[in-house]
């Protein structure tokens, strides 16, 4: 006999967005892999472009994503930490040693903007300012470093004021990107078909 408590149950979804958000275990996973992943398109393309900041455009778009997808207030800087983990394991593939701080500097920065501002946080453009601002931490912090462990040499070729406009620039279009994905695919999966 079925006893009415008034307490409504959670119906089960087969969405695996969803299972990924609904558990912990999987939330984590999933943030060390977008986290690797970034290293791994870094890696790939670490083309002298002479753009600062230019990687912030898939690495803010995997911290964005990882953010939206598992909801949890911890996703940004895990999968930042992933890649700096990363990065310290392999320090043969060619990147700065202030690498590891400055992935996790900007994941720290994303989860927050994200936190410090809870009403908006689902925001598509909340996410695309914290992406910009998580993104321009790192030019700030070669900035204070001096710019001389940096290989590139990207301030003191551009200046200041340039490598941080781009990397606002990138970070911005990566987190925009990336939110802008998670909203429409939201409302894909609760418009009735």
């Amino acid at each position: 006999m079925w006893h009415m408590t008034g307490a409504s149950h959670l119906k089960a979804s087969s969405s695996s967005i969803e299972r990924i958000a609904a558990s912990a275990g999987a939330s984590a996973l999933f943030c060390i892999a977008t986290g690797l992943i970034a290293v791994i398109i870094d890696a790939a393309f670490h083309l002298p472009l002479r753009l600062p900041g230019h990687h912030g455009l898939t690495q803010m778009a995997l911290l964005v994503a990882a953010a939206c997808v598992t909801r949890r207030p911890w996703a940004a800087t895990l999968s930042a930490a992933s890649s700096a983990a990363a990065v310290a394991g392999f320090a043969g593939l060619g990147f700065s040693p202030l690498t590891p701080a400055l992935y996790l500097l900007s994941g720290l920065a994303v989860d927050g903007c994200r936190l410090g501002l809870r009403t908006w946080r689902d925001s598509v453009w909340l996410l695309a300012a914290a992406a910009a601002l998580g993104n321009s931490a790192k030019a700030v912090a070669l900035w204070f470093a001096g710019d001389v462990v940096s290989a590139h040499g990207i301030l003191t070729l551009n200046g200041f004021a340039y490598s941080l406009l781009s990397h606002l620039a990138f970070g911005g279009i990566g987190g925009l990107i990336a939110a802008g994905l998670w909203s429409a695919t939201r409302k894909r999966l609760r418009s009735p078909d």
